[in-house]
């Protein structure tokens, strides 16, 4: 075994195998360190993805209560509408009423 070593080192191979050597771990360092540049960068893009759906939800969750609110407000509204008319309507004689009705009927 050292016969062969030192033949490959009388022969300058020896050198050229560990430049080999060398340049293959540079280049897996390179190629590693290229993926964890990637992974890094997914991960931002990601974040970013994530923030911008936060963002959407938060949106629509606004329009929601908004819309919410307008329902109820309109909900409130026509419970006053009706109470004012129904109030009106007791207080009218049941004469006016039925002619009211039969009017409201024919047309």
């Amino acid at each position: 075994m050292t016969a062969i070593l030192t033949l490959l080192a009388s022969s300058g191979i020896l050198k050229w195998l560990g430049i080999a050597a060398a340049g293959a771990i540079a280049l897996l360092g390179a190629w590693l360190h290229g993926k964890s540049s990637g992974a890094k960068q997914a991960a931002q893009e990601s974040a970013v993805a994530v923030a911008d759906a936060q963002k959407q939800v938060a949106q629509v969750q606004a329009s929601e209560a908004q819309a919410n609110e307008a329902a109820q407000k309109a909900g409130s509204d026509a419970a006053a509408a009706r109470t004012q008319i129904e109030n009106e309507v007791a207080a009218q004689p049941p004469s006016e009423v039925r002619n009211e009705l039969q009017n409201w009927t024919r047309n």
